[in-house]
């Protein structure tokens, strides 16, 4: 009898495959964040940071190309970068030191040697969370299902009922008397929020502490209340005829709300990724990336030579401009009246300066002509008007409005500045429309844009010395050598 797949819609669109050289299913990976992706260390088949695999969506679809940016050792984890981002990430995370004993789980991943003469896609595979345990002191999350297998390493281990994130399937325990029978270990979610934040990934939001289940007939009891309560601010906040509640507080429709994903009033097109003010093509990356002699020799005459392939290189390993980095876009209008962009400010979130890896460039003056600078060493950055490179602690749109006739297009240099940490950041751009006032968000081509300040070093004289690699270039057209940071002194 022929049986019917299950549907597709079964399987997460956060899940992936990831294949081996003769494209056949190896193990699990997720993405955490658009365009970064999260697996199991041992599943690269020894695989560096820097190299290129592919993965292909659990429920079915194209093969992507992803490059392997940061690799946890200790934790056995790794994260994978793509431009190609899988359909949805994990809605959300929970820290694994603080997830209760018994909690209901699910692992859905690749189903590996279940059966010799059949090929299942994958399994889900419910369970429930057994604890915290040091093995050879490192700290591990534990749960029970006897239906995890081999191909399952490096899936996320989810909350059954919303799917939240609590840990990242490693291996399962083995032993030959029954002893923890259907025991099976995951790393902690504590250990990639730090390797995300490393690379500039971020990680899904924080969810509320996970507590105990609530009973069917409580949760009944609770949505009768709640609909009754909903129901009564609503008639107590029944608007009035002249357009405000009857409490007196101003319709929020007055004030800008997030413009339609399909009717975008700006069309932001040729965002190029963020360099160095400097011009000088120097940039940083938050993994250490060393190169042996000819590796290094390959990168310059094969990679960096080209332009078609240095710029996605750069891209892939989520590069950040040092000091002070600028993006330029074009804005064009898509609608058939006038639009006016009237501010601008920034989503950002900042940690310690990163000190993988520092690519030090020929120093040939200065980039373009920045309009627009953001302080990110700020709690409210403000979108500062710049005269020559030099910010003038005003705000740009307190004497500029940049206007656009419909179908027009007009280029725009954004800067930011941090003296103090790492930052990432997304552009949110405030546009005043005929059909009321909108705000649209502008990202690095599906990352955020990342700006580093040095690392703190002890030496005015080895100035580089807060880095563990670091490579540097002596000539207009970047051909990069590899020098000691702690000696070189530039």
């Amino acid at each position: 009898m022929w049986l019917r797949p299950a549907p597709a819609r079964r399987v997460p669109a956060y899940l992936g495959r990831v294949l081996d050289a003769q494209g056949r299913p190896d193990a699990t990976c997720f993405q955490f964040a658009l365009g970064y992706l999260a697996t199991a260390k041992h599943a690269l088949g020894g695989l560096a940071e820097g190299q290129v695999l592919t993965v292909d969506p659990l429920s079915g679809g194209d093969a992507i190309s992803c490059t392997v940016i940061a690799i946890d050792d200790l934790n056995d984890l790794a994260v994978l970068h793509t431009r190609t981002p899988l359909g949805a990430s994990v809605p959300a995370m929970a820290l694994t030191d603080t997830v209760p004993l018994g909690t209901s789980i699910v692992v859905v991943g690749v189903s590996a040697h279940v059966e010799e003469e059949h090929e299942y896609r994958y399994l889900e595979s419910p369970g429930s969370w057994a604890g915290l345990t040091q093995r050879d002191g490192l700290s591990l999350g534990r749960f029970n299902s006897q239906d995890v297998t081999p191909g399952m390493s490096g899936a996320p281990v989810c909350l059954r009922s919303d799917h939240t994130l609590l840990g990242i399937v490693l291996e399962r325990y083995a032993s030959g008397d029954g002893r923890l029978r259907d025991a099976a270990w995951a790393a902690r979610t504590e250990a990639l929020r730090d390797l995300g934040e490393r690379v500039g990934a971020g990680t899904p939001k924080l969810s509320k502490p996970i507590g105990r289940q609530v009973k069917p007939r409580t949760a009944v009891l609770v949505l009768i209340i709640a609909i009754a309560l909903v129901a009564g601010l609503a008639f107590a906040l029944r608007p009035s005829w002249d357009g405000h509640a009857a409490t007196g507080v101003t319709n929020p429709a007055a004030s800008p709300i997030a413009a339609p994903s399909n009717a975008l009033p700006l069309s932001v097109q040729n965002v190029a990724d963020i360099e160095s003010s400097l011009g000088d093509g120097s940039f940083a990356l938050g993994a250490a990336l060393p190169m042996s002699i000819s590796q290094l020799q390959t990168f310059n005459t094969v990679t960096v030579a080209n332009s078609g392939k240095y710029g996605p290189w750069y891209h892939d390993m989520n590069g950040a401009a040092i000091d002070f980095g600028y993006t330029t876009m074009d804005l064009r209008n898509t609608t058939n009246a006038q639009v006016s962009v009237t501010g601008m400010s920034v989503l950002k979130s900042c940690s310690a300066p990163l000190k993988g890896t520092l690519f030090s460039g020929y120093t040939q003056g200065t980039g373009d002509n920045v309009e627009i600078a953001f302080n990110l060493d700020g709690p409210n950055p403000m979108s500062q008007d710049m005269f020559s490179s030099e910010p003038l602690g005003t705000n740009y749109f307190a004497a500029h409005t940049i206007t656009l006739d419909p179908g027009e297009s007009r280029g725009l240099t954004v800067g930011a500045y941090t003296k103090q940490y790492s930052c990432t950041f997304t552009l949110r751009v405030f546009v005043s429309t005929a059909r009321g006032p909108f705000w649209q968000d502008i990202d690095d081509n599906g990352r955020p844009f990342r700006v580093t300040a040095m690392p703190p070093t002890r030496s005015v004289n080895a100035p580089y010395a807060g880095y563990q690699v670091v490579y540097v270039s002596r000539q207009q057209r970047p051909a990069w050598t590899q020098v000691d940071p702690a000696t070189y002194s530039n």
